[in-house]
């Protein structure tokens, strides 16, 4: 080893700073990992990536480049490399953060997924910090002569680098996977409750019951064609939220489909509103048989349904009070609740002849 080896060692708050950047991006890649759906959904809210599976790849992958950059960043492997690495996918999401809250209306980032909800400002913000504390983090030599290598490795020595190499990625892979069960450990027994509250009180927020349905406000068919909710007036109402780039949501199709096959002639009203934008909905009705209409909201929304959950599902009585609401998806179809509806629905008046 050479003299001047204790030259070459990175200072603490260097070494600090290295830590904290790495165990963001693991802690990041962690909790969007918890709520795959959701952070796959939170993609393409950006506007670039509409397909479901081009979305799940995307998700994916960020999740995994961004476990491998944490890794490699808490170990210290080829530190200046990751670094420079780090600031390049910084500047990256933020120009992609920019763009798509200048052109798309972002509203959360998706950059902690769906538990630690940050606005386009705030990330922004957040990785603006970051790339200012990137220079502290690089790794400082002293003088001229600490430039050269820390260890002195002769011809014959030569492959003990490949394996040193090898070992580093291995131990590289296993110590990220133990940080990822740490993080699991750490997130039951310390967090859940909490991370689970927050992320109800942002996204779950129920309304009281015998909350009122607004009805100056108007839909669009999927012809484009504006149809007036309070035409829905005097029925039971029923109106559910979803997007054609949600799994879940369409995993829950089918079963909207047979609750809407079953009350159809008993005077109750469906409205089934695609919140997003989509080249994908109409293959993704027909893929799911479904036969119900679709609308998207008019140049107006409600107060009630400003910032709605996808998917979800909210029941009216006849009078336009609110009576039941599901921030998830469920079996709409099932016998008791389509017998609940059903006995809501006023009487068929007869044509008289």
């Amino acid at each position: 080893m050479s003299t001047n080896a204790a030259e070459t060692r990175p200072g603490v708050f260097s070494v600090t700073i290295r830590m904290v950047l790495g165990l963001l991006f693991v802690a990041s890649a962690v909790l969007k990992g918890l709520d795959f759906s959701a952070f796959a959904e939170q993609v393409s809210y950006y506007g670039i990536v509409r397909e479901d599976m081009h979305l799940q790849v995307v998700a994916a992958a960020t999740i995994a480049v961004e476990i491998l950059l944490g890794g490699a960043l808490l170990i210290g492997w080829h530190t200046r490399f990751m670094l420079a690495v780090s600031a390049v996918i910084l500047v990256a999401f933020t120009g992609l953060i920019v763009y798509a809250w200048a052109f798309n209306d972002l509203k959360e980032c998706g950059c902690f997924g769906s538990f630690l909800a940050m606005t386009p400002a705030m990330s922004v913000g957040k990785n603006v910090v970051l790339l200012l504390l990137l220079p502290f983090a690089w790794p400082r030599t002293g003088s001229a002569t600490a430039a050269s290598p820390i260890y002195q490795l002769s011809p014959a020595t030569q492959p003990s680098r490949v394996k040193g190499f090898v070992v580093g990625c291995v131990l590289g892979v296993l110590l990220t996977l133990a940080l990822e069960v740490m993080a699991f450990l750490a997130y039951g027994a310390f967090f859940h409750d909490r991370i689970i509250a927050n992320l109800e009180k942002k996204m779950m927020t129920p309304s009281p019951p015998g909350t009122p349905m607004p009805w100056e406000w108007q839909v669009r068919d999927q012809a484009g064609k504006p149809v007036d909710i309070a035409s829905f007036q005097g029925k039971p109402l029923f109106v559910t939220f979803f997007s054609p780039t949600c799994p879940k949501c369409e995993a829950q199709l089918p079963s909207l489909e047979r609750f809407y096959a079953a009350i159809t002639g008993d005077n109750i009203g469906f409205v089934a509103i695609a919140t997003r934008e989509s080249e994908r909905l109409e293959t993704v009705l027909k893929r799911q048989g479904c036969t119900f209409p679709v609308y998207s909201f008019g140049e107006k929304k409600p107060a009630l349904f400003e910032n709605v959950q996808v998917p979800s599902g909210f029941l009216f009585s006849k009078d336009g009070l609110l009576l039941y609401e599901q921030f998830e998806s469920a079996r709409w179809d099932d016998p008791a609740f389509v017998a609940f509806v059903k006995g809501l629905a006023p009487p068929q008046t007869q044509a008289q002849p």
